[in-house]
């Protein structure tokens, strides 16, 4: 049996969606850590599914499937701190779990970790101590990029070995898939490049300062999705964008999907000027929509798209490199080429073959 253990979070609900197409899924459980009662409607079954709050009938439900389980698939390292302690009590559960780190959560634990004070730091130095006993202990461990399994390893000292994963995405759904195959790619833009900064009010986005470089440009205007992230920092941006040389649209609300692809779609590029691993669902759909993309050549992201998956990119420094209006005809990009490779490593078929491969270890 294999026990999946979650956060209530969209990755968390999109792959149980598709959980079905993996092997052994009969003898599956998901246990999602809430900190309300779970909702379930959107969920395939609920019978194999534990809703772990502060209930305590399935707070025993999980440590009897945990020792119960073959394997112990354990998604993303943001978890109650007090099933971090129990975990590093076991150690027979620590041999056959394995955690799979989405990015965010390694790059914000350590920044949460340097930055934290007073008691909030005390506990983060608590998580850190019982979590580096947990990762060096595990045999292997999941990551999307090899660059957050080397960030993993060198934090944690861990000797775990890498296994690609790829998590379900919206880009599964025909429909979606039938209505980005009717668009064309169109090369005739507007008089201004409508150019997105980012995804969310996260400070290693650099907006301000991606907004400060780009100015220059006679001819752009620019989207800023600001609806999650920091709070603080997303009205620093808002108060700078106000005396912006260039008409600025922020998008502080949410959307659902098909009204953010619409949103995507209206755009010519997108800027992500970060050097970690972030935003490659945002990524993910400029390039599926035939879209440009741009990105520091020494991101870890763009290593990985251009030496991995061989994705045409704008280098961020290159963008830079041109005159009063910004042209995009220099930069050998082929479009058709991108939307192609990126629909197949977020296909069904890569998820089933690597989740399939990840829990046979």
């Amino acid at each position: 049996m294999i026990l999946h253990i979650f956060n209530d979070s969209l990755f968390s609900k999109q792959f149980i969606s598709k959980s079905y197409l993996l092997e052994n899924q009969d003898e599956s459980y998901y246990a999602i850590f809430t900190k309300k009662h779970l909702d379930k409607s959107s969920l395939p079954s609920a019978s194999n599914i534990i809703d772990i709050t502060k209930n305590q009938d399935n707070i025993k439900l999980l440590k009897y499937k945990m020792k119960e389980a073959d394997k112990i698939v354990i998604h993303s390292m943001s978890k109650p701190l007090i099933f971090i302690l129990w975990l590093a009590l076991h150690p027979k559960l620590i041999q056959k779990s394995i955690p799979v780190f989405w990015g965010g959560d390694l790059y914000d634990f350590f920044k949460y970790l340097r930055d934290s004070k007073g008691l909030k730091r005390v506990l983060f130095q608590i998580r850190y101590v019982f979590l580096k006993k947990i990762y060096r202990k595990v045999k292997n461990v999941g990551c999307i990029l090899p660059a957050d399994y080397q960030f993993f390893k060198d934090h944690f000292i861990s000797k775990a070995k890498y296994n690609a994963v790829v998590y379900s995405m919206e880009y599964f759904n025909e429909e979606f898939l039938s209505k980005i195959n009717s668009i064309e790619l169109n090369d005739s833009f507007s008089p201004s490049f409508n150019i997105c900064i980012g995804h969310s009010a996260t400070r290693v986005l650099n907006h301000i300062i991606t907004m400060q470089d780009i100015e220059k440009y006679e001819n752009i205007s620019l989207t800023i999705p600001l609806s999650y992230g920091d709070s603080i920092y997303a009205k620093e941006v808002i108060e700078y964008s106000r005396n912006y040389k260039h008409k600025v649209k922020i998008l502080n609300d949410f959307f659902d999907f098909d009204k953010y692809i619409q949103i995507c779609a209206s755009m010519d590029m997108l800027i992500i000027n970060a050097h970690r691993q972030i935003a490659l669902g945002n990524i993910f759909a400029f390039l599926i929509l035939g879209k440009y993309v741009c990105l520091p050549k020494n991101s870890v992201t763009y290593q990985f798209l251009k030496d991995v998956l061989h994705i045409d990119l704008i280098a961020y420094d290159e963008l830079l490199k041109q005159g009063k209006n910004l042209s995009l005809s220099e930069f050998p990009i082929d479009r058709e080429k991108n939307k192609k490779i990126i629909m197949e490593y977020t296909s069904q078929k890569n998820f089933i073959d690597l989740w399939n491969r990840l829990t046979k270890l």
